[in-house]
């Protein structure tokens, strides 16, 4: 018996196997945009560094950007320095990297040293190259020879604290601190061996970013605009006249006779004498967040979003704008040039009746009607905040988000509006019948409606006190909530939950239906769970999926299972894993995948779709696997009804089980009671 379940095993294995090896995921045309955190350019070409998405380069102003060769795929690129044809990336865990050939293709050059965190700023003087947070392991370090070996250039500054960002301005080295509320300012006239304090006049802020126009320098800070210096940063005054109150100006570049600044949240400002004064550009920039400003030839262009969270202990949230703009009119208007560029950072994704809605974690919300080749932004009238959900009932669309609360669409997502103020912190959103429920997890409950958002009714009764649902899901009569306590099942007779009791006790954010099968996913030691009788029992089927990668979502159709998987405790996610044989065994099926942390996926038509943490969204036809229906929730058959008693208390809780018998004698109260099928609720005196 053992010898035959081990060639079924192996059977299944390579039968798995032989698809995957001439198959693979393929990028799906968009959504596309990028946290991009720094723009430099050789000549003509234009590179984009990104928030875990490596380098991307346009070589027609911006029209299309494709990846970078090997070396810096996945990386969190920080900074971007330039000397002549050489391209320098500074990275977050994977030093400093050089390109010799335009970004074809990428070597380290962070001199051996194995203890690099982060090099947040890379600057060029003359033939130096500058690092902050370096590979010599002081604030600022300095390499004669391209990067090959390094030295300290920190000899004088005030400060070892972590963070610096490094900048050059003609013959000058600035030494500036953008995290920490202290106004510090450091400059240098010898490369690095002294520095002197350029602060005075300050104000106790952090310190963006330096730049020059003509011999006046100028400063942007994190709240406290704009700065100027007649002196090369001995003396320093405000020059905010026109700049919006409180807003961080993060990067500052000089065009012809115009000095630009760059905000976060406000859009890009310039000025035309000189900083005196300050005037927005045009108006379709005015929510961009500008992480750096450059020019190419007499081009601008703005890199829009700064990576989710800030930087250094900055804590500003991602831009709903993300990726590149570019101007040929010396700013009077912008347009996003973003074709190609990948960095996408999508939370969920959905399917309802022909149309998949992606979405993103910059609230942006997109549909796609083709399998992926063409989007349409079905944003307009939602805050741009983390998006939970989005379901149909009768006509009408409703969309929650965590904070906000929930907002309703009458045309199809084309608009939306905010309804039902009252009900926020969404996390799970479905519907059932005619019926709309939300679970709050601030309130610890479970909310429904009949009338679009206007009234609202508890529908918590059986789950256990300060529950939390993490998800919901249904097929035909079946109704199933994933708790931090396991799967609860919702009776319409009692109007009640009860609690699956075969299985544990497990935080469950996972469930898919195929036929008559349920699949459940638990992130907190217990894995993947199947059953083939409606819950009543349940199979642990996790003995091939990595441990360390918990499990985002689950798809089945067809006796295939297919499981994507997140980064947890440092442990990058496994990707997607693939089962033929309902869970029995389980194969790598990441072939094309270039980011294994998968946010979502669902079946959308003959394809899957992956959604992925940083390198956009991908697709797969069903028929690499031997699934040939494009239906993947399947109606679950009912079990076979039995005659056996469940009593259930009012928080959910299995108080009797027996197949046969009369009803035991039970402490006075209201109890939900279940023979087979039929559930009624009772009380005893």
């Amino acid at each position: 018996m053992r010898k035959g379940l081990l060639i079924a095993v192996v059977l299944s294995a390579s039968l798995l196997r032989a698809p995957e090896a001439r198959c693979q995921w393929v990028q799906t045309n968009g959504p596309y945009g990028a946290q991009v955190t720094a723009l430099a350019n050789i000549s003509s070409i234009i590179f984009a560094a990104t928030s875990g998405d490596g380098v991307s380069r346009s070589t027609d102003s911006g029209k299309t950007w494709t990846h970078t060769g090997p070396g810096l795929t996945r990386a969190y690129v920080l900074s971007l320095a330039t000397c002549g044809t050489v391209l320098y990336a500074g990275t977050y865990g994977n030093g400093i990297c050089r390109s010799l050939d335009s970004g074809a293709s990428w070597q380290p050059i962070s001199g051996g040293s194995q203890s690099i965190i982060f090099v947040n700023r890379l600057a060029i003087l003359g033939n130096i190259l500058f690092a902050s947070e370096g590979p010599c392991g002081v604030p600022i370090c300095r390499s004669d020879d391209s990067g090959v070996t390094w030295s300290p250039a920190s000899s004088g500054l005030r400060t070892n604290l972590e963070g610096m960002f490094v900048s050059t301005l003609g013959s000058r080295l600035f030494a500036t601190l953008p995290a920490y509320h202290m106004g510090y300012c450091e400059c240098s006239t010898d490369s690095g061996t002294s520095w002197r304090d350029a602060s005075s006049g300050l104000p106790q802020r952090g310190v963006w970013v330096v730049s020059a126009f003509g011999n006046t320098v100028f400063a942007g800070l994190d709240s406290g605009g704009v700065f100027r210096s007649n002196d090369g940063g001995q003396s320093w005054t405000q020059s905010n006249h026109g700049l919006p109150l409180n807003t961080p100006i993060t990067s500052i570049t000089v065009l012809g006779d115009k000095i630009f600044a760059g905000t976060y949240g406000n859009g890009i400002y310039f000025s035309s004498d000189s900083g005196v004064s300050w005037t927005q550009t045009d108006s379709s920039s005015t929510r961009l967040s500008v992480s750096s400003l450059s020019t190419v030839g007499s081009m601008l262009v703005a890199a829009g979003g700064l990576a989710s969270g800030g930087a250094f202990g900055v804590s500003y949230p991602a831009s709903k704008n993300t990726g590149v703009y570019c101007s040929f009119d010396t700013g009077t208007t912008w347009t996003p040039r973003n074709n190609g560029l990948t960095n996408t950072s999508f939370t969920r994704l959905v399917v309802i009746d022909s149309m998949l809605y992606s979405c993103q974690a910059d609230g942006a919300l997109f549909r796609s009607s083709d399998s992926g080749d063409s989007w349409v932004d079905v944003s307009k009238g939602l805050p741009g905040t983390d998006i939970c959900a989005i379901v149909k009932v009768d006509t009408l669309l409703y969309c929650g988000i965590y904070g906000p609360g929930l907002y309703r669409s009458n045309d199809g997502g084309l608009s939306w509006n905010h309804v039902a103020p009252d009900v926020t912190y969404i996390r799970s959103l479905t519907s059932f019948g005619e019926t709309l429920y939300v679970a709050n997890p601030e309130e610890h409950a479970v909310w429904q409606t009949l009338d679009g958002g206007i009234s609202w009714t508890d529908a918590s009764n059986g789950l256990p006190p300060y529950s939390y649902v993490y998800t919901f899901a249904s097929a035909d009569s079946i109704f199933l909530a994933g708790l931090g306590t396991g799967i609860y099942r919702f009776e319409p007779a009692s109007a009640g939950w009860y609690r699956m009791n075969a299985l544990p006790h497990y935080y469950v954010n996972a469930i898919a239906f195929d036929r008559n099968v349920i699949y459940a996913n638990s992130t907190d030691s217990g894995g993947i769970f199947r059953s083939s009788d409606s819950g009543v029992t349940w199979t642990n089927i996790n003995g091939w999926l990595p441990s360390y990668a918990p499990v985002t979502a689950l798809v089945a159709n067809e006796n295939c299972v297919f499981a994507s998987t997140f980064c947890n405790a440092g442990e990058c996610g496994a990707g997607i894993y693939a089962s033929k044989d309902e869970g029995l065994s389980w194969i790598s099926a990441n072939l094309g995948l270039r980011d294994s942390n998968v946010t979502s996926l669902v079946q959308f038509g003959h394809y899957l779709f992956a959604a992925t943490s940083n390198s956009g969204m991908y697709k797969r036809p069903l028929s690499d696997f031997g699934i040939k229906s494009s239906v993947s929730k399947q109606m679950p058959n009912e079990p076979t009804k039995s005659n056996t008693l469940e009593i259930y208390d009012l928080l959910g809780r299995q108080v009797y089980r027996r197949s046969e018998g009369a009803r035991p004698l039970l402490h006075s109260g209201a109890y939900i009671e279940r023979v087979g099928g039929e559930v009624r609720k009772i009380f005893i005196p």
